[in-house]
């Protein structure tokens, strides 16, 4: 019985190993929250002027995660949810907390629509631009466990404002929460964990919608 236990942790060892090698020679792939990622290879684009909006339509957010829904554990799907429910209560929160824009239901001139989207990816700090990552799961696994133990994870924030009357995107935002490590304490990841990249990108937002 013992020998069978090393040799399970000694293949599970190994797993861990390799996925974590693998994970260093990822190439970066993009969520596929925007069509068209050319205007981030370099810098991020200048922020439009909002002065004309008035009303703002806020989506719910989009979480991204290599993930299928399919095959999300229960764990995985209340983590999910509890992270929709903090960012899409914490958006509406801000935007009225600075009396900028009346939140609103349906498209209008002078409205803008909100559109967010969240997901972790590893970063590789060999990258100076900070352009460079690859995805990563949103738990704790046999892929992503040394990633996370290394700390490697960060929250990558995609935003685009769109006119509510044209349908144009008149701005779009990606935004690697750098300085904020998720830092996994438990067998899985739990909202306490996220919650400081999760901040650093309602900062974000908050900074995008200003006039």
């Amino acid at each position: 019985m013992i020998v069978k236990t090393m040799a399970i942790t000694t293949m599970l060892g190994a797993m861990f190993f390799m996925s974590g090698c693998s994970s260093k020679t990822m190439q970066a792939t993009n969520t596929g929250f925007f069509d068209d990622y050319k205007k981030f290879e370099n810098k991020q684009q200048s922020k439009p002027d909002l002065k004309r909006y008035k009303k703002i339509i806020v989506m719910p957010v989009e979480i991204i995660s290599v993930n299928l829904q399919e095959q999300r554990t229960p764990e995985q799907k209340e983590l999910y949810e509890d992270i929709a429910n903090y960012l899409n209560t914490s958006y509406k929160k801000d935007i009225e907390a600075s009396g900028a824009y009346e939140i609103v239901d349906k498209k209008d001139s002078n409205t803008l629509i909100l559109q967010t989207a969240i997901s972790t990816v590893e970063v590789h700090f060999e990258d100076k631009n900070w352009n460079q990552y690859s995805p990563i799961p949103l738990d704790v696994n046999v892929v992503s466990y040394s990633v996370y133990m290394d700390e490697d994870v960060r929250i990558l924030g995609e935003v685009k404002l769109i006119d509510a009357q044209s349908g144009e995107v008149i701005f779009k935002g990606l935004n690697i929460q750098k300085d904020k490590k998720i830092i996994v304490n438990g067998r899985h990841i739990e909202l306490e964990d996220l919650i400081g990249g999760l901040d650093s990108w309602l900062a974000q937002i908050r900074n995008d919608l200003e006039k």
